[in-house]
């Protein structure tokens, strides 16, 4: 089974890559092609559905939208959604897409909706992991190696400032689920221009603190009796577990 820092990393990594492409896309074709190529991209990451309703970035000023960016569950899970992205506000360098970090200057996600379900010895988020995988392949051919390709390095991310707002939550397990609300989340300089952070490092220490809030919110709803401990118990426990794994690195 995929550790728990890789599977809550594996959305925020997700999210991170349908970004990328959105972003070259937007500056490439001026937004003409972006919608197609994120609805063709991003089922072949995942092995889930992936759409874009709609995007717009002024090659000028660097800022832009994203409007429904949707990544469906895998096969045979509850419901048909991983993750919604409502409205993703953008304001970047342009001229830093043509370097090795991308410069963020904001990203404000609106409106969110996370679903995180759990079975036993696997999640929705772990199968994600195992076609993510299998899609990327394996390592590459050593530098040495008669038919080795040279190898780009991946791009680089800072984002001076990132806020998540009105974000809910649905956690599933033992078939109960939790549905939760959590409060605006603000952080800021995530890496630098000079010192970049790759995709799975930023993906973490979003996802890091977004678990980090779920776990809080569900705790508190509990203490506040608006939710029966009895009945929400495998919920906040799947969700306790996980977060153990993820700041600690276990499994």
């Amino acid at each position: 089974m995929a550790s728990a820092k890789s599977t809550l990393a594996a959305l925020g990594g997700i999210v991170v890559l349908v970004l990328v492409v959105a972003l070259i896309s937007l500056v490439v074709f001026l937004g003409t092609a972006v919608k197609q190529t994120v609805n063709t991209f991003g089922p072949r990451l995942t092995g889930t559905t992936v759409t874009l309703d709609d995007a717009s970035l002024s090659p000028f000023t660097g800022r832009g939208s994203l409007e429904g960016l949707f990544i469906g569950n895998p096969e045979g899970w509850t419901g048909p959604k991983l993750a919604q992205l409502g409205r993703i506000h953008l304001d970047l360098a342009p001229t830093s897409l043509l370097g090795d970090t991308i410069h963020i200057r904001d990203l404000t996600i609106e409106q969110p909706e996370f679903v995180y379900e759990t079975r036993l010895v696997t999640s929705n988020l772990a199968e994600v992991v195992k076609h993510i995988e299998a899609a990327t392949g394996g390592p590459a051919p050593a530098p040495d190696t008669p038919d080795a390709e040279p190898v780009a390095p991946a791009k680089k991310f800072a984002v001076q400032h990132f806020a998540l707002r009105d974000a809910r939550v649905s956690v599933i397990a033992g078939g109960r689920t939790l549905e939760l609300t959590l409060p605006e989340l603000v952080l800021t300089d995530l890496g630098t221009p000079e010192n970049g952070l790759t995709a799975s490092e930023l993906s973490l220490k979003v996802s890091q603190q977004i678990l980090t809030q779920i776990a809080t919110a569900a705790t508190k709803a509990i203490a506040d009796g608006r939710l029966n401990l009895n009945s929400a118990k495998d919920a906040v426990d799947a969700v306790g577990n996980t977060l153990k794994g993820l700041l600690g690195g276990g499994n």
